[in-house]
């Protein structure tokens, strides 16, 4: 009995070991593309129920291949990981933020109007902004674009993705960190 307690009792932390892995960004620690997709289904699925609206950030960091080519990956890591906690503490505690893939990130916001996505997204964009990342001898600062939409402007998932998407682009084209 005492045999499969201890079994059970392993088990149930390496299954929990595995959530974490399947769910959460490796370098960062933030939620991973495929948990913000589940989240991001659910949202869209509240919102046809229940009413609930709720937005998208999409965030790019400026220029992050310049940090890379210029410090090294391994300083480009500490700058995702910096930018990474800068932007899960500047976003509400019922919100989330993951990363998307390389030095792209996306913040879902829950039960919001098109006027509180804006608001957070460009506190967001002022903290990382005034954010001193400091790797060694070496202190970097970044800044961030970002694109917003919300559910009451598109029907599906994806559709609020390009649209997030595309106001990204127009605020690296207009000059970024905006």
């Amino acid at each position: 009995a005492l045999e499969r307690k201890v079994l059970r009792n392993k088990t149930k932390e390496l299954m929990e070991e595995l959530t974490i892995q399947a769910t959460t960004d490796q370098l960062t620690g933030l939620i991973n593309r495929r948990s913000l997709m589940k989240i991001l289904d659910n949202s869209l699925q509240k919102f046809h129920s229940e009413g609930s609206d709720f937005g998208l950030i999409g965030i790019d960091i400026d220029f992050f291949k310049k940090v890379n080519d210029t410090y090294g990956h391994s300083v480009g890591d500490t700058v995702l990981v910096e930018a990474a906690g800068c932007l899960k503490n500047n976003i509400r505690t019922e919100d989330f933020v993951g990363r998307m893939g390389g030095e792209e990130f996306l913040a879902i916001i829950t039960n919001c109007t098109v006027e509180d996505v804006t608001s957070i997204a460009d506190r967001v964009r002022k903290e990382v902004e005034n954010l001193l990342i400091k790797v060694d001898d070496i202190e970097i600062n970044i800044t961030i674009s970002g694109g917003t939409s919300h559910s009451s402007e598109k029907g599906s998932v994806d559709e609020l993705i390009n649209l997030a998407d595309e106001r990204l682009y127009i605020a690296k084209e207009n000059g970024r960190n905006q």
